[in-house]
């Protein structure tokens, strides 16, 4: 065995018997910092936009497991699973981040939206409030994401109102397919 790879080898040993020991986290271990680890998730999103889901997922769990309190990650995965149709695994990843910041416009957007395609409205408008609420200004693309699912709500409960259920089941059914 080459010496630099003997080396390199031993470091990496060490380094993972350190984190298994508590004295550093898998992402301290591998030299990576937060902001990298951030970097990453936000490639990992890109794939899944561009159809990569598989991809997508591999590089997201590998990511969770150097660093499981990324809340960017977290996110990302929950986006991934609301792509993959795995809305309880979506759900428990944007509770996740919003346990630790209520403030978080992606995760209100996101859990907003999972809950209206889930019917929960209720939980859906407080959580799609909170998001808008948190950009006065209308800056935020997932803000303003909740600006627009708040409109459709609302235009939803209007055709409920003039024309019964059976209209507004069809009208939700048709802009949710768009």
């Amino acid at each position: 065995m080459n010496q630099d790879v003997a080396q390199l080898a031993e470091m990496v040993r060490q380094s993972l018997k350190e984190s298994l020991q508590g004295r550093k986290s898998f992402r301290e271990a591998f030299g990576l910092s937060e902001e990298e680890i951030t970097a990453l998730a936000g490639a990992a999103c890109e794939m899944a936009e561009q159809g990569r889901n598989e991809e997508a997922l591999a590089m997201l769990e590998g990511l969770f497991v150097l660093d499981p309190e990324n809340l960017h990650v977290h996110n990302c995965l929950g986006s991934l699973y609301m792509r993959l149709d795995r809305r309880k695994l979506a759900e428990q990843e944007f509770e996740y981040v919003l346990a630790r910041t209520p403030d978080d416009i992606a995760a209100n957007t996101n859990l907003g939206e999972l809950l209206f395609e889930q019917g929960e409205l209720e939980r859906a408008v407080e959580k799609l409030r909170k998001a808008v609420e948190l950009d006065p200004e209308g800056k935020s693309l997932f803000a303003n994401r909740a600006r627009s699912i708040l409109g459709l709500i609302a235009t939803l409960a209007k055709e409920l109102q003039e024309n019964g259920p059976e209209a507004m089941e069809q009208l939700r059914k048709q802009l949710l397919s768009k």
